[in-house]
C-alpha cells in the first residue's frame, strides 16, 4: 500500500528516539511511503514560539535541527521556511 507522511511546523525535540522509531516502525517501515516535510526554522532565535492558543512556555530552539531530521527520514520532498505569525482575533479565544 502506498502511502504518504506528512511533518509540519516547528522542529521541537528533535533527539527524542521514540518518535522517528514509532513513525519508522508502523509506518515507514511497514508501507511503501512517501515522506514530505515543510518546516518553520528560524532564522535566529533560542526558543521556539508557540501559537496564541495555548500557554505552554517557549522550547528550546536546535540549530542543528535541520540536518539531524534529514538523517532521520529519505524525504521524497523537504522545504524549510521562516515561521509565519498567524494571531488569532480576540473573540475567536
Amino acid at each position: 500500500m502506498k502511502t504518504a507522511l506528512l511533518f509540519f511546523g516547528q522542529l521541537r525535540w528533535i533527539d527524542n528516539p521514540y518518535t522517528s522509531s514509532s513513525f519508522k516502525e508502523f509506518i515507514v517501515n511497514k508501507y511503501d511511503t512517501d515522506v514530505f516535510g515543510n518546516f518553520w526554522i528560524p532564522e535566529k532565535t533560542e526558543m521556539l514560539s508557540h501559537s496564541g492558543h495555548t500557554d505552554s512556555p517557549p522550547s528550546p530552539s536546535d540549530p542543528d535541527a535541520p540536518e539531524k531530521i534529514q538523517k532521520q527520514y529519505d524525504f521524497t520532498s523537504i522545504r524549510f521556511d521562516e515561521p509565519m505569525d498567524f494571531p488569532f482575533k480576540e473573540q475567536l479565544l
